[in-house]
């Protein structure tokens, strides 16, 4: 289902999935996990983490933490029946920036 893809400048991206023809809303579903913030074990790591973050944000006035999804995979299927409609289910979770 993916497929590595080089744009025009030669950068590398995957192509999750292609649809020509377009789906329609019954066909896609969203599956949302748990928050899935990395729980950093050492409080030393978490420490630099907050002290480079607090930097960057007395840096610059555009830099900001905010809420985000992550992507963490699709699934697509067929179906068993050639009646049956293909059907798309992403896998997202919430995250932040920093």
């Amino acid at each position: 289902m993916e497929n590595e893809i080089r744009s025009d400048d030669g950068h590398a991206f995957k192509l999750l999935l292609s649809c020509p023809s377009g789906l329609s809303p019954s066909q896609v579903s969203v599956e949302f996990d748990q928050l899935d913030m990395i729980p950093y074990q050492a409080s030393d790591l978490r420490n630099s983490i907050s002290e480079i973050w607090d930097r960057r944000v007395q840096q610059s006035s555009s830099f900001y933490n905010g809420l985000k999804f992550r992507y963490g995979g699709c699934n697509f299927s067929m179906g068993n029946d050639s009646k049956q409609e293909p059907h798309v289910c992403l896998h997202l979770s919430l995250t932040d920036y920093r």
